[in-house]
């Protein structure tokens, strides 16, 4: 605005031919203050007093609850079994090696809250109804047939010689301890 002002103060001055002292005048004049312009009249709305404002929030609308859309997969196909692919189903080497155990006296002794001995169990599979399995966990603490055969810690292994192995074995090695084979 103070560039406006200016510009058409000179550009008066040099249509009307002023000399240098009126140019000189005319700094003068500029350098002042400038006059103070007048604000624009603010309008204020006053906040009206007889509006019927609620004390308290109204409860929201209640939405009606949606079941989010099932996912479906598709079912996989089925494999068509021709004479060709059919073939006789082997005994799982696990199912054949907790037979083997069992046979050579192998005794498996474990506890229900035992995270090693549930890892064991696993190891076998469907195998394991085939192992003869005690279960040592009593709610009174230990069972009797676990102490009397000296079982102290779990799981445990006691194979038909008398050898005892705790801990979490791998099933080759139950396999070879005990004469089983184990091809897995």
């Amino acid at each position: 605005m103070k560039f406006k002002v200016i510009f058409a103060i000179f550009g008066v001055f040099m249509l009307a031919g002023c000399d240098a002292q009126d140019a000189k005048e005319t700094d003068e004049v500029l350098s002042e203050k400038p006059a103070v312009q007048q604000e624009e009249e603010k309008v204020v709305t006053p906040i009206p007093t007889d509006l019927n404002i609620p004390e308290t929030i109204p409860t929201p609308v209640e939405r009606p609850v949606v079941d989010k859309p099932a996912i479906v997969t598709p079912e996989p196909e089925a494999e068509i079994v021709t004479p060709e692919t059919t073939t006789e189903v082997d005994e799982s080497a696990e199912i054949t090696l907790a037979k083997c155990l069992t046979e050579s006296g192998a005794k498996l002794y474990t506890a229900s809250w035992c995270g090693h001995c549930q890892n064991q169990k696993a190891a076998f599979g469907d195998g394991l109804e085939y192992l003869d399995n005690t279960e040592c966990a009593a709610t009174d603490g230990w069972t009797q047939e676990c102490t009397d055969a000296g079982v102290k810690a779990v799981p445990t292994w006691i194979f038909g010689d008398g050898t005892v192995r705790s801990g979490n074995t791998p099933l080759a090695t139950l396999a070879e301890l005990n004469g089983c084979t184990y091809n897995n």
